[in-house]
């Protein structure tokens, strides 16, 4: 998503979420290349897997 910056006309801000943890090899990797094109890159978080929340399958009962 993009966004225009405060101030500073044809310059704009863009926001990327994406699936992966930054300890990811694969996504250090794409994280290096972004790099590449961008003045300033800001990780705005990195959270654990899903795996550690239950899913639909998981639940055993209907919910009441």
């Amino acid at each position: 998503q993009s966004r225009p910056t405060r101030g500073q006309l044809w310059q704009y801000v863009f926001y990327v979420d994406f699936e992966g943890h930054h300890q990811e090899p694969q996504v250090q990797q794409a994280l290096r290349a972004l790099r590449e094109h961008c003045a300033l890159l800001k990780i705005l978080g990195s959270y654990p897997a899903e795996e550690s929340y239950p899913t639909a399958r998981q639940v055993s009962a209907p919910f009441p």
